[in-house]
């Protein structure tokens, strides 16, 4: 059964490229990004037009996931300054 499993899941990320453990791990973090939405919206008095794009996996992952990221916007504002 899991050798089923594994091959639909394969042929599905791999021909769909969807992959179904990512939408599983971000339909589990839907439920914390309303409520933080909700706190904002009632903390926020002056209605200011803000977009929302949710990143519902990023709840899970570190700060320095990407390795370079940071270092080159420190680089790019000291060429600023």
């Amino acid at each position: 059964m899991k050798k089923y499993f594994s091959k639909i899941y394969w042929l599905i990320k791999s021909y769909l490229n969807i992959d179904l453990i990512l939408i599983l791990k971000s339909t589990k973090n839907l439920p914390k990004f309303f409520y933080d939405f909700y706190k904002y919206k009632k903390i926020d008095k002056y209605n200011w037009p803000l977009e929302f794009f949710p990143s519902l996996l990023d709840y899970e992952s570190e700060a320095s996931s990407n390795i370079g990221e940071y270092f080159f916007q420190d680089i790019f504002v000291a060429k600023k300054i």
